[in-house]
């Protein structure tokens, strides 16, 4: 099944458009030392199926479904530990979707994205330099 992260900046929306594809309520998510994502399985409509399923009489025809997360914000103070406990997690994903806030200017969001890449880069640097001191 095809895993679907939606990742981002604190504030973004990410919640709320976890709660428009899934159907389900949004919940908190606060990033502790228990914090399990919000999941939910979706399933993608496609009009194509109902053909398919015309031409494969007698076949079944099932849609794809994917499993979505709901990832919480962080931020450059957000204590490592915890930080590295989410990228473990959105490692395991097929897809990754940046929600950033669209009420500002393209430079704003553009910034915006940079300095979230550029976080997620760093810390995977750092995961990378202590993995390769362990192996001295």
């Amino acid at each position: 099944m095809l895993r679907i992260s939606l990742i981002g900046p604190e504030g973004t929306g990410k919640s709320r458009l976890y709660a428009l594809l899934s159907g389900e309520q949004p919940r908190e998510t606060m990033l502790t030392e228990s914090f399990s994502p919000p999941v939910a399985p979706v399933e993608l409509e496609d009009a194509r199926l109902a053909a398919l399923a015309g031409i494969l009489k007698g076949r079944k025809v099932v849609p794809l479904t994917v499993e979505l997360y709901d990832f919480p914000g962080f931020a450059g103070s957000t204590p490592a530990k915890l930080v590295n406990r989410i990228l473990r997690e959105i490692r395991q994903s097929d897809l990754l979707v940046m929600v950033l806030k669209a009420d500002a200017d393209a430079q704003k969001i553009a910034a915006d994205y940079k300095s979230f890449r550029d976080e997620l880069v760093l810390l995977d640097y750092a995961n990378a330099d202590s993995a390769f001191s362990n192996l001295k």
